[in-house]
């Protein structure tokens, strides 16, 4: 099982897991273009995605999903509530591709076993996902505002983690943003900081976690060095912690990732 994180920000956001019998979109927050051009950058050909699943509504998430879906005759899944939430162009995009699944079902498809997770957004209807095959799991999360005792057991004993880590405190707070776009941020509907990642990475920590790739970093109350040292600082507190046991990686809002296989 791979993944590959195709692009992660407020500008958009698609990430790829594949495996040797399945390769699934996880959102498509990029322009089409944009999106399958990302997608012949890390060798997987865009008639060859099995299905799109959406963690929620937000354009950086749906961007491109009517016409890829469309193009590509794709399945898509998503919630009832996110799918109501869709504007009407996508919609009509949409006919006859739309799959429906509640907040903390699972589904099987092509050998892996996918299961989500209701988590705290100021969406309609947002939700995590972990991915499975043969004792292998990756655990995904992005715009979430808190965690939750559910978030947390649903990403116990995963191998590889996609989680947010959007803003550190500080410059949040001294940063430009209007005051009360600072408060939807770091509010329990908006987005976790580097130190609240942290925090989630020592709740769910085994030695079975080998890679986190932290996502959604913001531009403009964030560094990618500050994330990295801020995450990497939490977890030595953990007993057993290895730097080279378990590895963070950056996510990029201007390219993909390098493939990750576990």
């Amino acid at each position: 099982m791979k993944i590959n994180i195709l692009a992660s920000g407020s500008r958009g956001n698609a990430s790829i897991i594949r495996t040797d019998s399945s390769c699934i979109l996880i959102d498509a927050g990029l322009g089409i273009r944009d999106l399958v051009k990302r997608l012949r950058l890390v060798d997987v050909m865009p008639e060859k995605i099995d299905s799109v699943f959406v963690t929620h509504e937000h354009t950086d998430h749906i961007h491109g999903l009517g016409k890829f879906a469309r193009n590509y005759n794709t399945p898509v899944y998503i919630t009832p509530g996110s799918y109501v939430s869709l504007h009407g162009k996508i919609k009509k995009d949409l006919h006859g591709k739309v799959n429906l699944f509640d907040p903390g079902e699972s589904i099987a498809t092509n050998g892996l076993d996918i299961k989500s997770f209701k988590v705290s957004h100021d969406s309609a209807e947002s939700v995590g996902f972990t991915f499975s095959e043969n004792g292998k799991k990756i655990g995904y999360v992005t715009d979430i505002g808190e965690l939750t005792p559910l978030v947390i057991d649903e990403l116990m004993n995963c191998n590889v983690l996609v989680i947010e880590s959007n803003h550190d405190p500080v410059m949040l707070e001294n940063g430009k943003y209007h005051f009360i776009l600072k408060q939807r941020i770091a509010g329990p509907e908006g987005h976790i900081s580097n130190i609240t990642a942290s925090t989630l990475i020592k709740e769910v920590y085994s030695d079975k976690l080998k890679a986190v790739f932290l996502a959604h970093l913001s531009r403009e109350n964030n560094r990618p060095d500050l994330a990295i040292s801020t995450v990497y600082e939490n977890l030595q507190t953990i007993e057993g912690f290895e730097e080279e046991k378990t590895k963070l990686f950056l996510t990029y809002q201007d390219r993909p990732t390098e493939w990750y296989e576990i």
